[in-house]
């Protein structure tokens, strides 16, 4: 128990100095900017008016 505490505490101070002296990338952000420039790199399905079927765009 004393160890786990001690684990514990010591992970809090260690994660806390780290937050405020270094530059951690906020996950977050970088997941919403991953999934914008993954869906601005997906083509638009187009329909041809006497086609039945779909193509991409090249």
């Amino acid at each position: 128990m004393l160890q786990f505490l001690l684990g514990f505490t010591l992970g809090n101070v260690v994660g806390m100095y780290m937050a405020q002296n270094y530059d951690i990338p906020n996950l977050a952000k970088k997941h919403e900017e991953i999934k914008e420039d993954l869906d601005a790199k997906k083509k638009p399905l187009v329909h041809e008016v006497n086609s039945s079927a779909a193509f991409w765009i090249p």
